[in-house]
């Protein structure tokens, strides 16, 4: 996009690169040195420093749940709210479209998981819905293998192709959410990377409005995989291309444009 870029580690000694044209995002769980200058341009997700509240320069970025409000963007699951100058929005993919698979290709007997399995004190994990999904995989045979995560983010995780290459392989490709994530209409990236890597959208919650209809949603998940299996079976299938078309408006590229629209 042309914009020059650093990304630096939660220390005070990177102050000093921000000026009046510098735009800061920053997330809550790396700003403990984070100073607030009111000459430069802030996007903050999940801060509760009260030095950044309720500052004109500031935008807040919020994931999208069920319970955002405000404007519509040009699509229901993206908001935008003026009055506290907070965006919703939801994750999205980083690859680029040139690089998403178009079909599934050689599919194996290993449901390849890349990502997190987890829980916190609230219950707001996956880990009760991805041993229900390990138990029904078994009973057809396809073993579940966790892969680290993405390579970006940690050093045990998988390059972005080696992970597509990995979801397109798995018999299955669903995202799979914990119950709070169903509730609070949630939608992983998790759900982003399988459809771009060639899967249809499949998962235990429903995000039929996010892919233009196609896709399996189902919360059995015994049942939910046995839709999937036979699903994947057929080709040519059309419903992934439908659903890689919706997500174009989920790009990175898309987020972070809409996040400069609404800088304040």
């Amino acid at each position: 996009m042309g914009h020059e870029t650093y990304w630096v580690d939660d220390e005070a000694k990177y102050a000093q690169l921000i000026n009046s044209k510098s735009l800061v995002i920053a997330a809550n769980v790396a700003s403990e040195n984070l100073p607030y200058e009111r000459f430069a341009k802030y996007v903050v997700h999940n801060f509760d420093r009260m030095d950044f509240e309720n500052k004109s320069n500031v935008l807040k970025l919020q994931v999208y749940t069920h319970a955002a409000y405000g404007e519509e963007l040009g699509h229901s699951y993206i908001k935008y709210d003026s009055s506290s100058r907070t965006l919703f929005q939801p994750w999205g993919v980083a690859e680029p479209h040139g690089s998403w698979l178009q079909s599934k290709n050689k599919i194996g007997n290993i449901e390849y998981w890349i990502g997190a399995v987890w829980n916190n004190s609230l219950n707001q994990g996956n880990s009760d819905q991805i041993q229900l999904y390990v138990d029904a995989l078994r009973q057809h045979g396809i073993r579940f293998r966790r892969v680290g995560g993405t390579r970006w983010l940690t050093k045990s995780g998988v390059s972005p192709n080696r992970a597509q290459i990995l979801s397109n392989r798995s018999p299955v490709g669903a995202a799979i959410v914990g119950a709070w994530q169903m509730e609070a209409g949630y939608i992983p990236c998790r759900i982003f990377k399988n459809v771009a890597a060639g899967n249809t959208p499949i998962s235990n919650s429903n995000f039929d409005h996010v892919f233009n209809g196609v896709g399996i949603y189902e919360p059995d998940i015994p049942q939910l995989i046995l839709k999937a299996l036979e699903v994947n079976r057929k080709k040519p299938n059309s419903d992934i291309l439908t659903a890689q078309e919706a997500m174009k408006l989920f790009s990175y590229e898309k987020g972070i444009r809409r996040i400069i629209d609404s800088l304040p």
